[in-house]
C-alpha cells in the first residue's frame, strides 16, 4: 500500500449468505480497501467459512447508499430503515447472495480517508493513462 491508499477492518453482520460455505446469520471480519492507482473502485473482502469472498465497486455506489438505495445488479447499498446506525450491501452472484449489515460509523470514516487521498472528482488526474493504454493495447504493464 501506498501512503495514499486507504484500508479498513470492519465487523460486519452477515444476515445472508447461500453458496459460500456460511451459516445464514455470523459476525466476521471485513475488509474495505481503496488504492489511489485504481480511483474509481472500493474492494470488499469478506472472510467466510470457505477462505475470503471479494468484490469490488465503485466509491460513489458506497458513498451514495449512505443516504439512499444505490446500485442494480450485482451490488446494492442503503442505509438502514428508521435511522438506525447501519448501511446494508448486497452482493449478488450466480452462486449465492450475501446481505451485510455494516456500522455506519466505520463505513463514514473509510470513504472520508479514501477522499482525503483521492477528493472526489479529481480521480482521473490519479490515473497513469499511459499504463492504462498500454494495457488495452496488450503492451502490458511498462
Amino acid at each position: 500500500m501506498t501512503r495514499r491508499d486507504v484500508a479498513a477492518v470492519l465487523l460486519v453482520d452477515v444476515t445472508s449468505l447461500r453458496g459460500v460455505g456460511v451459516a445464514k446469520r455470523a459476525r466476521t471480519d471485513a475488509h474495505l480497501s481503496y488504492r489511489a492507482s485504481d480511483p474509481w473502485a472500493v474492494r470488499l473482502a469478506v472472510h467466510t467459512d470457505a477462505g475470503w469472498v471479494g468484490w469490488s465497486f465503485a466509491r460513489s455506489l458506497l458513498a451514495d447508499g449512505l443516504n439512499g438505495r444505490a446500485g442494480e445488479g450485482d451490488v446494492t447499498v442503503f442505509p438502514h430503515r428508521h435511522g438506525e446506525p447501519f448501511v446494508h450491501v448486497i452482493l449478488s452472484s450466480p452462486t449465492g447472495t450475501a446481505s451485510l449489515r455494516f456500522d455506519r460509523a466505520g463505513v463514514e470514516a473509510f470513504l472520508d480517508r479514501a477522499d482525503k487521498a483521492v477528493p472526489e472528482g479529481t480521480e482521473a488526474s490519479h490515473v497513469d493513462w499511459t499504463r492504462e493504454l498500454d494495457l488495452l493495447a496488450g503492451g502490458g504493464p511498462r
